[in-house]
């Protein structure tokens, strides 16, 4: 994406369905994120970065290792 702001407009249409602007959209997956790190399984991001990926049974989340939002929705 050429910038954060266009990727947060990209997953909010794909994945946003349930929250009322990417603002809460953003606020769910950090929530996410605090509440369910210890669930959290290496991951390789798409640019070769490690990362972290968090299932559980209603959501998913993939993190930068230091917890920047990559991608979150609903399973």
């Amino acid at each position: 994406f050429p910038s954060p702001e266009a990727s947060l407009n990209w997953h909010y249409a794909e994945h946003g369905g349930p929250w009322s602007s990417p603002e809460a959209y953003t606020q769910a997956a950090q929530k996410f994120y605090n509440t369910n790190v210890n669930l959290a399984e290496p991951w390789t991001l798409e640019d070769g970065e490690e990362g972290l990926r968090i299932f559980t049974k209603q959501y998913y989340g993939i993190y930068t290792t230091d917890g920047r939002i990559v991608s979150f929705g609903r399973r």
